[in-house]
């Protein structure tokens, strides 16, 4: 993991505006759930 994240940097974000809010949809299916 922190071979992924090493040229992270946290104020990037893909915006015109820092001060605006991304949001994010997360979701998961039934039938998913059961083959864990």
């Amino acid at each position: 993991m922190a071979q992924l994240l090493r040229n992270y940097d946290p104020s990037a974000r893909p915006v015109y505006n820092a001060s605006n809010t991304v949001n994010v949809a997360f979701g998961i299916a039934l039938a998913q759930l059961s083959d864990m």
